[in-house]
């Protein structure tokens, strides 16, 4: 399977794409190659979240310091302030 992998703000989003540049490797599992790393600063075993959005056939894989920063956001909206 070809993938198509690409950076989003801080994240990294995959899904599949016929003319993708990254493909599943042969144990059915996925690496994430060293460029999607470098382009959200993502360190090897460093920890992430993986979300799968099946509606639109995409995993995104969230760093921590991504994740860190959106729930900064929801609770300053939760408990009426500003993120600080």
């Amino acid at each position: 399977m070809r993938l198509e992998i690409r950076a989003v703000s801080g994240s990294v989003l995959v899904h599949p794409s016929e003319d993708g540049l990254f493909t599943l490797a042969k144990q059915g599992y996925m690496r994430l190659p060293a460029v999607a790393r470098h382009w959200c600063a993502l360190e090897v075993g460093e920890k992430v979240l993986l979300v799968a959005e099946p509606q639109r056939n995409t995993l995104v894989i969230h760093t921590m310091s991504t994740v860190e920063s959106l729930v900064t956001g929801y609770h300053a909206c939760l408990f009426g302030g500003e993120a600080s």
